[in-house]
């Protein structure tokens, strides 16, 4: 089954990552607390999937899986 985002567009990445990926950008969308979490989650669930690399970029917590904190 093709994985969708929260606007229906497709995903090219695992059920996992997607469900993480829409939990945060749900929470982005929102403003609410903890979205980083979420995205730390899809890129742990899919090392590949881009947009969940890029939404951590987007929050300033700087490449996945470094720990990075963008000033």
């Amino acid at each position: 089954m093709m994985q969708e985002d929260l606007y229906g567009l497709r995903l090219s990445t695992t059920q996992e990552a997607a469900r993480a990926y829409n939990a945060g950008l749900r929470r982005i969308l929102m403003v609410q607390a903890g979205p980083e979490h979420d995205m730390r989650a899809a890129v742990r669930a899919d090392p590949g999937f881009g947009l969940a690399h890029a939404g951590l970029a987007r929050l300033g917590r700087g490449p996945a899986g470094t720990g990075a904190v963008i000033a």
